[in-house]
Order: C-alpha cells, then sequence, then structure tokens
C-alpha cells in the first residue's frame, strides 16, 4: 500500500513495473514457474482483514444505511448521503453527536455506536474520494512499517 489516492493505488497496482518483474523472478528463482501464485502483495486484505474481523460492525452500519434509505425515502444506489452538501463536516459533526452518547439513538432505535461508525465511514469514503491520501505524506510510514513512503510517492510521481 503506498500514498496515493484509490485510484493512482489501483493504476500502480494493477501497472506493470520494474519491482513488479523482480517480484516475479525472485518467486521463480525460490519456487519454479508455478499455478499456485497470486500476487496481491499490494492489495488490502478485505475479507481477512476487515469482514471477518468485524463482521457484526459491519452489519450494524448496514443497518443505519437501510434506516436512512427508509427516512429519507431514498434507494441504496442513489447513494444520496454522498451528495450532501458540505458532507465531510457534517458527517463529523453527526459523528461527534453519536459519540457523546451512550445506548440506543432515540429516532432509529439503533445503537449510537453503529450511528458512529455509519458516520465516520461516510466522512472517510468522501475524504479519500476527494483525493485525500490515506496516509500522512509528511510522514509515510505507518506505525508498524507498512507503508514505504519512498515506494508510494515514487509509484505517484513516475506517470
Amino acid at each position: 500500500m503506498n500514498i496515493c489516492t484509490r485510484n493512482e493505488r489501483q493504476s500502480s497496482v494493477y501497472g506493470r513495473s520494474d519491482e513488479h518483474d523482480a517480484a516475479v523472478d525472485a518467486i521463480l528463482r525460490d519456487t519454479g514457474p508455478s499455478r499456485n501464485v497470486k500476487y496481491d502483495q499490494d492489495k488490502p486484505p478485505l475479507v481477512r482483514g476487515c469482514l471477518r474481523q468485524f463482521p457484526d460492525s459491519l452489519e450494524a452500519i448496514a443497518f443505519v444505511s437501510l434506516y436512512g434509505t427508509v427516512k429519507y425515502k431514498v434507494k441504496f444506489e442513489d447513494r444520496s448521503w454522498h451528495d450532501v452538501i458540505d458532507g465531510e463536516k457534517r458527517y463529523l459533526d453527526a459523528d461527534g453527536r453519536h459519540l457523546i452518547r451512550d445506548g440506543y439513538d432515540d429516532e432509529s432505535g439503533l445503537l449510537h455506536a453503529a450511528h458512529h461508525l455509519w458516520d465516520a465511514a461516510a466522512t472517510l469514503q468522501l475524504l479519500l474520494e476527494s483525493g485525500t491520501p490515506l496516509v500522512d505524506p509528511v510522514r509515510g510510514v505507518g506505525p508498524h512499517g507498512i507503508i514505504n513512503e519512498t515506494e508510494g510517492e515514487q509509484k505517484c510521481q513516475s506517470k
């Protein structure tokens, strides 16, 4: 993973590069040609790293989404939440309101924590879609050195 935006990450992951060819050469040297190779080292582990880690929480977010479709009389496909004016700020404020409360929301009957996760996910989605890098471009490296600043910048700037 690198500090690029989602679209830049996708193009760098799916595009061929010298790094990619070197990785393939190393694998072939170590294992020989194989049909058992999967090139996914730059891709996030969505199932193992998210869906299996937080299935109940993600289901709760889906219930908040369902509640929103009923409340605002919209379809999931409309993604009307996406077009709210000043969405990042407004979802951040809504997130704060749910963070300071315990138990269940009086209006929806759902846990405030579920609303908090939905608002946080909406805020994050809007930030990422606006081009805000996931990783701080100044620091570049996550807490465990997972993200390599130099490689990430090179992949983004080499286009």
